[in-house]
């Protein structure tokens, strides 16, 4: 009987192990896809839980000083997006040394719409498509996406960590973030200023060091810092609404930061999610000690739904006023370079 080639056993063994592979990465999908819709829908029968039981709580709210209160909300949350758009643009062009246009509002607006849908992959895909269509390769946007990540989750820390009034928690966190800067500084004095060059170095790591300094770094964590602190006080029009009316002591300026800070890092470092029902779940459970559950869930999704009006009539405004401007420009330039 004649035996198969070694070549064929090899392409069997090969096709095989693919086959392998491609089973665990779908199975992989499939329990991710599967964790996100268990949290969503625990996280959304939570909430609905709560308020039905405070139903009536509820009906005792001024609903009109709510509504002003979201209406001043609603306008400080365009400040905010306008910050996270600019925060963006800047990691993007410095990161792929490019100029920055019209169109990278337009595709922060659109990636932006994308972040309310269940799981991150439908944001970030959405970014690496677009920059593609601009010449930007996947890599470059991921690397930028991941540096926006970790700045708006550090930033989160630090202003959570500066209205905690614990001074030995503040220390621990400040000293930690000097000593990031500190190394990073280092690291750039000895890999790319020359003084010991290596080539064991990877190219991202020695593209983040040579783009950057620490004039870039305190300004996006500024930013970012200034984007957390709008938040809080959205957070504290709210809240402030909601106890008043329900004759409950109202929350300090500080203490509606520290909440917010801590509920919206927590959402971000869940971001797999997608934010749907972890950041809602967490402001209901951290306003116990102040307000009933059903009150504190009532401002959840109060916050929540002006999160997601804003980045429909902000967010849907900005990418219309951006997607002319681009176009315009994109109409002005000379044909050689408009082929491009």
């Amino acid at each position: 009987m004649n035996q198969p080639s070694p070549k064929f056993s090899s392409a069997q063994s090969t096709l095989r192990r693919l086959r392998q592979s491609t089973a665990i990465r779908l199975l992989r999908h499939r329990v991710k896809q599967a964790a996100q819709w268990i949290i969503l829908i625990l996280s959304i029968s939570f909430m609905g839980i709560a308020l039905w039981r405070g139903s009536g709580e509820l009906q005792t709210l001024n609903w009109q000083a709510c509504l002003n209160a979201g209406l001043l909300s609603f306008f400080l949350y365009l400040v905010s997006l306008l910050l996270q758009a600019l925060l963006w643009t800047d990691i993007i062009n410095r990161l792929a040394q490019t100029s920055p246009s019209w169109h990278d509002i337009e595709i922060f607006c659109q990636a932006h719409l994308a972040r309310r849908i269940p799981g991150a992959v439908w944001y970030l895909a959405g970014r690496t498509l677009f920059y593609q269509d601009r010449g930007i390769a996947p890599v470059t946007t991921l690397l930028s996406s991941v540096i926006e990540w970790a700045f708006q989750l550090w930033t989160a820390v630090i202003v959570y960590v500066s209205v905690s009034y614990k001074p030995a928690f503040i220390a621990m966190v400040y000293g930690l973030s000097i000593a990031a800067l500190g190394t990073f500084l280092a690291l750039k004095k000895v890999y790319v200023d020359g003084i010991l060059r290596s080539k064991h170095l990877s190219n991202w790591l020695y593209a983040i060091l040579s783009l950057l300094n620490l004039r870039i770094i305190v300004l996006w964590l500024s930013t970012s810092c200034a984007c957390w602190v709008i938040a809080g006080t959205i957070l504290h029009l709210v809240v402030t609404a909601v106890s008043t009316a329900s004759h409950y002591p109202q929350l300090s300026w500080a203490t509606s930061i520290g909440i917010s800070s801590f509920s919206n890092g927590f959402s971000q470092l869940m971001s797999f999610t997608g934010g749907w029902g972890i950041r809602e779940v967490t402001l209901t459970v951290l306003f116990r000690p102040y307000l009933p559950t059903s009150l504190g869930a009532a401002v959840a999704v109060f916050v929540r739904i002006l999160y997601v009006a804003g980045d429909l009539v902000w967010g849907g405004g900005l990418w219309f006023l951006s997607h002319q401007l681009a176009g315009q420009v994109t109409q002005d330039l000379p044909p050689d370079l408009n082929s491009h």
